[in-house]
């Protein structure tokens, strides 16, 4: 009998302190979205390219127009259309050196806080590489969680490497932080040699990005770098589907995968502008595409962006590749403790390169 009622206690206590964590979380989970203040250097929304400045564009590549319709577009994806970057902290003054600046932009979620400690111990961490001064910036907006971002409003004075706005996280305002992002940097980081755009789950060698930045790059100075995709179809149903109302033509112009690609900072005025003018496309790595057809910026196809992982994943292929995409954080430090004492694999093992027809897309 008292085995039975300390049964019994043990399995109410275990349903009140389940039912408490349940209240909890709903409480939590309907908390009023946070509104950002303004906390280090804001670049305020006045300063932002207005939106009188978009509208309708028709673009062409050597093989197909694209019609982008500024009313659609304002109708179904309002938000995109019309917002002005505000950054509620700006990291003024952050790309100032002496020295040929290599930035890495690395797009974060609020929540991704083991991820970022993990990059700033392995490779998103300032160094010196040769004659490059390498640098990284995490771009971020508003989970709309109070408690998650005054955790990151911590982690961006102690660390002193994140840049803020104040639009909501969803997937389709990652389009938002590519053009503020482009709007930063013009206004903000005019010094920046080259910058590398990536994400926060993906490895990235920024020693073998030297190299290539010296040895493999010079012959095509002004075009963007990474894992080219050529006019894929659009998708009409799941995660990045994309209306026949909004846009009803067969392919995509060409563009670099969003898991990681490279430019020279020449480029940035050019797409700036296209930014300010073209409608925004609910896809970021798409918008991109269109971003770079409007300014008239080819390609470059380079198979050592492995935005789609690797197939042996082996540790040898990690000191040739320049990217990784889908490591997790424990993946990543593992690599990058065995990394300096690990040779390049044998020919027959490497990732792709030479062997492998690069493109370079002309329009």
């Amino acid at each position: 009998m008292i085995r039975r009622r300390r049964s019994s206690i043990v399995i109410l206590s275990i349903l009140l302190t389940f039912t408490l964590s349940l209240l909890t979380w709903i409480e939590w989970e309907e908390e009023p979205l946070y509104e950002l203040p303004d906390f280090l250097h804001p670049f305020q929304a006045n300063q932002s390219s207005p939106p009188s400045l978009r509208s309708s564009a028709t673009l062409y590549d050597s093989n197909f127009s694209f019609s982008l319709n500024l009313s659609e577009y304002s109708m179904q994806y309002p938000a995109l259309q019309s917002y002005r970057c505000r950054a509620a902290i700006d990291l003024f003054g952050y790309c100032w050196t002496n020295d040929p600046l290599i930035l890495l932009a690395v797009k974060s979620h609020p929540a991704s806080f083991t991820r970022r400690d993990v990059l700033r111990q392995t490779w998103a961490r300032e160094k010196k590489i040769m004659e490059y001064r390498v640098k990284p910036v995490f771009l971020m907006a508003n989970s709309g969680k109070r408690h998650q971002m005054e955790r990151v409003v911590k982690e961006a004075f102690s660390n002193g490497d994140i840049i803020l706005w104040d639009f909501l996280e969803s997937h389709h305002n990652l389009s938002l932080k590519e053009r503020c992002f482009l709007e930063w940097i013009y206004h903000r980081c005019p010094e920046a040699k080259y910058i590398f755009k990536g994400d926060d789950d993906e490895f990235v060698n920024p020693y073998a990005i030297v190299s290539y930045i010296q040895h493999s790059l010079p012959p095509h100075p002004l075009e963007i770098h990474g894992q080219l995709q050529i006019h894929p179809p659009p998708e009409r149903s799941g995660k990045y589907a994309v209306p026949f109302s909004l846009y009803p033509h067969g392919h995509y112009p060409p563009f670099v995968s969003g898991g990681g690609f490279l430019l020279p900072g020449e480029l940035i005025p050019s797409l700036y502008l296209a930014a300010s003018t073209i409608p925004v496309f609910p896809l970021d790595d798409v918008f991109f595409g269109f971003l770079a057809l409007s300014a008239n910026i080819t390609f470059h196809h380079e198979p050592r962006f492995c935005s789609f992982g690797l197939k042996a994943n082996r540790l040898c292929q990690y000191v040739d590749v320049l990217v990784v995409h889908g490591l997790t954080p424990k993946k990543m430090l593992e690599i990058w403790k065995y990394l300096p004492n690990t040779a390049s694999c044998p020919p027959s093992e490497r990732t792709p390169t030479e062997d492998t027809k690069r493109k370079t897309l002309v329009k």
